[in-house]
């Protein structure tokens, strides 16, 4: 099976709502590791740059911004990417306070 040309956030959010909502909205982190990372994204995230857009602290996920970042922050979610030494890499997503303040309403 070849690797898809573009990742599919649509259904990276409604997967991510579906198996994490409740825990997200609870102020939880959630990490996805690059072995799951097809299942959630429709492709592998081995080639994705790290960074973080911590919506919290003010980031504003720009064109400059690595591309999932820049999408799942513009889908509402505070995002990073790490690869850690000798290790897989991982996204890790949270909800804004402003979000779960929100949600509460």
């Amino acid at each position: 099976m070849t690797e898809p040309e573009h990742y599919d956030y649509g259904r990276a959010e409604r997967m991510i709502m579906k198996a994490f909502g409740e825990k997200l909205s609870r102020g939880e982190h959630v990490v996805i590791g690059e072995e799951d990372s097809r299942l959630y994204f429709g492709k592998s995230i081995e080639r994705a740059w790290c960074g973080v857009v911590d919506l919290d602290k003010g980031s504003v996920p720009s064109k400059d911004s690595p591309t999932v970042l820049r999408h799942m922050a513009q889908r509402g979610f505070s995002c990073r990417i790490k690869e850690p030494k000798n290790s897989m890499k991982y996204v890790e997503l949270w909800f804004p306070k402003k979000r779960i303040q929100e949600e509460k309403r």
